[in-house]
This record gives structure tokens, sequence and C-alpha cells, in this order.
């Protein structure tokens, strides 16, 4: 049978049980084509650590098939990763919100805690901006003068380097809000 991503959000979906769902997930993590970075295989392109927990999920080359059914009642409690860490990653140049932004992220998240930053800030107030990020766990920053990397996506490979292994990373921009409970 086959399964898509947005089948984790179908309430009819069925659901493999924790053992089973950690045994395949172990499986794709010593697989060749396993994407250690953004946890995804590179035959399907899934993220594994949720493709693994859906019943009639199989493995694009065969290492692992279709699991035991688990009822529906657990079906959130397999869902949540409690200890997931979130890495996001933003090139900031010039820009205002670049402090809303952390801090409206911060204050609206769940776990706040399991929230990291990488920010590459060029601003003419390179001082001021050290000091701001001092002010907030868990944020890191590369402050730099105007120029002193050319472009968005260099940016982003120079923020890159506050990375640590956190199990989801995500990429934004600089002037962004979120809702409540975003992670």
């Amino acid at each position: 049978m086959s399964v898509k991503p947005w089948d984790l959000l179908n309430p009819n979906s069925q659901y493999a049980t924790p053992q089973e769902a950690a045994n395949r997930y172990s499986i794709c993590k010593s697989c060749p084509e396993f994407l250690g970075l953004t946890k995804q295989c590179k035959k399907c392109g899934c993220f594994m650590k949720f493709k693994t927990k859906l019943q009639a999920a199989e493995c694009p080359i065969h290492k692992w098939g279709a699991a035991e059914l688990v009822p529906l009642e657990k079906m959130e409690e397999l869902m949540i990763d409690n200890d997931a860490r979130i890495f996001i990653n933003i090139p900031s140049y010039k820009d205002p919100e670049i402090w809303k932004t952390v801090d409206h992220f911060i204050a609206n998240a769940e776990f706040p805690e399991r929230v990291f930053f990488g920010i590459t800030l060029q601003d003419d107030n390179v001082e001021y901006n050290k000091t701001e990020t001092l002010k907030r766990n868990n944020v890191n920053a590369d402050c730099l003068i105007p120029g002193s990397i050319i472009g968005c996506q260099p940016a982003r490979k120079n923020s890159n380097k506050f990375y640590a292994g956190q199990e989801y990373y995500l990429n934004m921009d600089s002037h962004m809000r979120a809702i409540p409970n975003w992670d």
C-alpha cells in the first residue's frame, strides 16, 4: 500500500507500534540512502522519523515492510517527539525586525528551551547586536558589518556553523512571526 506524507494528518491512518516504528527508524539510520542532516531517505524523499510510524509504509528498497496495527487512541502518543530540538537558521541584512522575530518565536514556543537559533546578522550596530545575542538563551549570532557576506545563501551557510545536531532544521527570514505552540 502506498502512503503519502499527508497520511500523518489523517485521523483514519493506522500506526505501527512504538517498537516497530523504532526498529524501522534504526534500520533507516544505518542505511547509506539515509540523509542524517534532514533525516530523509534519498530514494523516496520522506522524513523517516515520521514515515516509519505509518503502519502501511514500506521502505523503497525493501529493508522493512508494513507493520502490525496500533489502536487509534495511541496515535497522538506516537506522533509526539518529546525530546526533539529545533534549529532555526536566519540570515539578516539590516533588518530592524530580527530581534522581534527571535523573541516572538521564543515567546510562542511550547518548549522554548528546545529552540536554537543560528543567525548571520549584518548590520551597522555590531556591538548592539552582540549584546542582544547574549541576552537570549540558545541564540548564537555572527554579528558582522554589512557587506561582509554577499547574498542570502552564503549567509545561511555561515549560520549553519551554529547547528549542533538538533532533530529539526528550519530556514526562515528575519521578519517572521509565530503562532502559539508553533513548535
